[in-house]
C-alpha cells in the first residue's frame, strides 16, 4: 500500500533532516498529555503469542550486579539525555480515548532524562506539547526501529529506549499485562543507569526460541545498536537465513523486529525481573509493580527457558546460534558472550 508521510520539524532542523545529517528529537515533559507507538493491522506489535512451559530458576547461577557496579547518578540537571523512540498505532477515531489512556499510563513512568521521538501509524493522534516527527497511514515497527538506528549512528555515545503502545490494536488482558511489565523495565532508573557489563536492558531477555525481549521494549547503548543490521532490511535478511522453515520460532517475518536488538554476538544483555515463573510469552507475566532486580541475562539455566509446546527445541542448539551470527554478521562471539555459559561451552576459536 502507498504510505502517506508527514514530518513536522523545527525550522532550523528541516534542512539537516532532509540531507540525513540529523534526526530530530522530540522533547516530552512528564506532565504532558501523551504521545505514542505501535504497529499496523499487519504488524501491531502483539507478536508474543507462543505457548511456553514455566521454567525453574537457577538458584546459584545468577550474576549479581552490585551497587559498586552501577554508575553513580548525578543530579537531575546533569543527567545524560536518553532518547525514547515511541511508536503508536491508532486504529480509528473511536480508539483515540483508549490510546491516550495507554500513552498516559506509560509516560507516567518517564524519567527526567528521557526525551521522546514520536512516530504514529493509522489515525492521527493529537498530542499536546509534542512535535510529531513522522506519521504514516500504514506501516510497521521496523520503520520506527530504522529511525532509532539512524539516531544511534549520529549519536553513538548515547543510550536509547524503544517503546510502543502495546494493546492499542489488540486490547487483550494479556497485552495489557505485558505492556505494563515491559514499560516498567525499559523506563526504569536501573536500565537508564545500566552498568558497563550491559549494553541492552529490559524486563526479560530470553534465549528461546531465539534471543529476544518478549514484546520488544528495551533500552540499549547506541554504540551497540550501530553494529546491528539495518532494521528496514533485517526482516528480508532473516527470511534468507539458513534456518528451519518457521516464522515465530526463528525470529522471522513480523517477529524479526523482536529478534533484532539481540541478534548480534556482541550483545551484553541484562534484565530486571527476578520472577522465575516468567521466562517468555504470556504465561505468568509479573504484575506491573514487580520488584526491580537487575542481573546479567540470561539469568536462568537453559532448561528454565525450554518449552514442550510450540517451538520445542528452538534456541537450544549452540551450532544454530553460531551459524546465524556468521550468516548475519560474519562474526564468532567473543569469550565474554552470554551463550558460552548458557550452553556450558568454552570459547571456540576460528
Amino acid at each position: 500500500h502507498a504510505e502517506e508521510q508527514k514530518v513536522i520539524l523545527p525550522a532550523d532542523l528541516k534542512d539537516q533532516y532532509r540531507d540525513g545529517s540529523v534526526t530530530p528529537v522530540v522533547a516530552v515533559q512528564k506532565d504532558t498529555n501523551n504521545a505514542t507507538y505501535e504497529a499496523t493491522d499487519e504488524d501491531d506489535g502483539d507478536d508474543e503469542a507462543i505457548d511456553k512451559d514455566d521454567g525453574a530458576t537457577d538458584e546459584d547461577g545468577d550474576e549479581d550486579i552490585t551497587d559498586a557496579d552501577m554508575p553513580k547518578p548525578t543530579n537531575s540537571n546533569e543527567q545524560e539525555s536518553i532518547a525514547v523512540f515511541y511508536n503508536v498505532f491508532t486504529k480509528s477515531v473511536d480508539d483515540i480515548e483508549k490510546v491516550n489512556s495507554i500513552v498516559k499510563e506509560q509516560f507516567d513512568l518517564l524519567l527526567p532524562e528521557h526525551k521522546v521521538f514520536v512516530r504514529s501509524i493509522g489515525t492521527e493522534l493529537h498530542i499536546d506539547n509534542v512535535e510529531l516527527i513522522r506519521h504514516d497511514a500504514e506501516g510497521d515497527e521496523s520503520d520506527t526501529l530504522q529511525l532509532l538506528w539512524e539516531h544511534c549512528n549520529n549519536f553513538p555515545d548515547s543510550k536509547v529506549v524503544y517503546l510502543h503502545s502495546k494493546g492499542s490494536f489488540h486490547g487483550t488482558e494479556d497485552n495489557e499485562k505485558l505492556r505494563r511489565f515491559l514499560t516498567r523495565g525499559a523506563l526504569s532508573k536501573e536500565c537508564a543507569n545500566l552498568p558497563s557489563s550491559c549494553n541492552a536492558c529490559s524486563s526479560r531477555m530470553s534465549p528461546i526460541p531465539h534471543p529476544h525481549t518478549p514484546g520488544n521494549m528495551w533500552l540499549a547503548r547506541c554504540d551497540y545498536i550501530k553494529k546491528l543490521f539495518e532494521p528496514k532490511n533485517f526482516q528480508s535478511k532473516m527470511q534468507r537465513a539458513p534456518l528451519k522453515p518457521a516464522t515465530a520460532c526463528a525470529g522471522r517475518g513480523r517477529y524479526a523486529a523482536e529478534h533484532w536488538v539481540h541478534s548480534h554476538p556482541d550483545v551484553m544483555p541484562c534484565d530486571v525481573s527476578g520472577d522465575e515463573k516468567y521466562v517468555w510469552n504470556y504465561d505468568d507475566i509479573p504484575g506491573a509493580d514487580f520488584p526491580i532486580n537487575l542481573k546479567l541475562a540470561p539469568r536462568f539455566d537453559l532448561d528454565a527457558y525450554k518449552t514442550n509446546k510450540m517451538c520445542a527445541g528452538w534456541g537450544e542448539s549452540l551450532e544454530d546460534r553460531l551459524a546465524e551470527y556468521k550468516y548475519l554478521y560474519g562474526e564468532v562471539p567473543s569469550e565474554s558472550w552470554w551463550g558460552w555459559k548458557l550452553f556450558n561451552q568454552t570459547h571456540l576459536n576460528e
